[in-house]
């Protein structure tokens, strides 16, 4: 379900954050790319180093609460807490808010 289509893009990932070693900072801009969906295994590492280097890169960011996963459900919780306070990020389930309105909510 998830195998990428002809046009689809794909990185290779040696590090913690996606953007490490990787072509996404070029990539991203080129593309035109102001808002990232944040997902994966690893909340509380790879999900928190990736969502901290876009925020530094000024990305709006959503990390679906619902859409990653840690080892335990205490770090991930406070992953996820992080990623809202410090980095102003929506972490709302996707079965709270939809990708439509958290863009909604982002045009305001």
């Amino acid at each position: 379900m998830v195998k990428p289509e002809h046009d689809d893009f794909f990185i290779i990932k040696p590090q913690f954050s996606g953007f490490y070693a990787t072509n996404l900072p070029v990539l991203l801009p080129q593309l035109g790319v102001s808002k990232l969906v944040l997902s994966g295994i690893a909340t509380d590492i790879c999900v928190l180093f990736t969502a901290a280097d876009a925020h530094m890169r000024k990305y709006a960011l959503w990390v679906p609460e619902d859409a990653v996963a840690a080892e335990s459900d205490e770090r991930g919780r406070w992953a996820l807490e992080i990623i809202q306070q410090s980095m102003g990020a929506e972490t709302a389930a996707t079965s709270k808010k939809s990708l439509r309105e958290w863009l909604a909510g982002l045009a305001r």
